[in-house]
């Protein structure tokens, strides 16, 4: 399921837009990371195209089919939304949390199925949770909680999943695994990823195309080969760079320059 995103305005208040003009699409088994200074419009950009917020103008599908036209049960089996810091109901598990993501697939016919129970494990697998299934949120790290939040998105099995800062609370190691994670279910070839970072080094890294913000509008899309440059890190972030590339994957690594002490 393909998302095509075409000259998109958005604002929240009167005569002060956010977004201004953004176009982009993302598709089938890759991964599209968007980065950009704060205050540039990726959240609202997320929020958009989650149905969270609706544009002043522009267009949103998948596949065609315009996002504003689709029921809410409808929008929910094709794309799932991980926001910035989530907050669970106290005293709920990690299983409790994991099986909401089933929701969109119930109804007053459509009760808990093998297929919603297996969709739910699957999940807990692929976030390494099993064996916490059963204890409680508020007792967790918020590494974990924020792995407990991807693993019922995970198990919402839509086509689309947007990720808000999916690593912000998590150290290296876990960065390193839900990135390796969200790469591996992409290559799979059936589902689109559209995420928010602001770590420019693991956006460079695994994204398929990278999306360039500022000031509500796109400065540049590509793979990060392709568009990482030192002069695009200064327009973005007023930062000298200097730009080095990885021995295993060819792609670019960004090291800031530091300033001659006088």
């Amino acid at each position: 399921m393909q998302l095509n995103v075409t000259d998109l305005y958005a604002s929240y208040t009167a005569n002060n837009p956010i977004l201004k003009g953004v176009s982009m699409t993302a598709k089938p088994g890759q991964v599209t990371i968007i980065v950009g200074p704060n205050g540039c419009g990726k959240s609202t950009l997320l929020r958009n195209i989650a149905r969270l917020h609706r544009p002043d103008s522009g267009k949103i599908t998948l596949d065609d089919q315009d996002i504003w036209q689709l029921k809410p049960r409808q929008a929910a089996h094709r794309l799932s939304l991980l926001p910035q810091s989530p907050v669970a109901p106290e005293g709920m598990t990690v299983m409790n949390l994991v099986q909401f993501g089933r929701h969109p697939h119930q109804g007053l016919f459509q009760q808990w199925s093998d297929q919603d129970q297996l969709a739910v494990t699957e999940a807990l697998e692929l976030t390494h949770l099993s064996n916490l299934a059963y204890r409680r949120l508020d007792q967790l790290s918020g590494g974990q909680r924020q792995r407990c939040w991807l693993a019922m998105t995970l198990a919402q099995q839509t086509p689309l999943m947007l990720l808000d800062e999916p690593t912000s609370m998590l150290d290296l190691g876990h960065q390193v695994e839900v990135l390796n994670l969200v790469r591996k279910i992409a290559s799979a070839g059936d589902r689109a990823f559209v995420i928010v970072l602001h770590d420019l080094i693991a956006a460079a890294q695994y994204a398929d195309q990278l999306i360039t913000m500022r000031d509500g509008k796109i400065v540049q899309t590509g793979h990060p080969r392709d568009i990482i440059t030192p002069e695009l890190i200064k327009d973005l972030y007023d930062v000298d760079v200097r730009i080095l590339t990885s021995p295993d994957n060819q792609t670019p690594i960004i090291v800031a320059r530091q300033e001659a002490l006088v």
